[in-house]
């Protein structure tokens, strides 16, 4: 059994659109399969905090407190790339 999280964590992916992800196991799988910003430190840790959870060694609400600042690194991420394809190629120039 999955331990679920106390409050879903919202993640605008690039790739998937809105998502709710309520428990660990999904926000690792995230992680590990589809995050666009795979090296950022909140991304580490959550990826870290997220396995330990899984294996009953750390809490699964501190898991979900790096999963959702790992979001957020993800998401400026985001922008910024596609600021800086934009800035380079032209309004028009970025798929989405």
């Amino acid at each position: 059994m999955t331990a679920k999280w106390s409050k879903p964590v919202t993640v605008n992916s690039p790739w998937l659109g809105k998502i709710t992800v309520s428990e660990p196991f999904h926000a690792l799988t995230l992680l590990m399969d589809t995050w666009p910003a795979m090296s950022g430190p909140h991304f580490l840790r959550a990826r870290i905090a997220c396995s330990a959870a899984l294996q009953g060694r750390a809490d699964v609400e501190d898991a979900r407190k790096l999963f959702e600042r790992a979001s957020t690194e993800a998401e400026a991420y985001v922008k910024a790339t596609r600021a800086g394809a934009t800035a380079r190629h032209g309004t028009g120039a970025l798929l989405q």
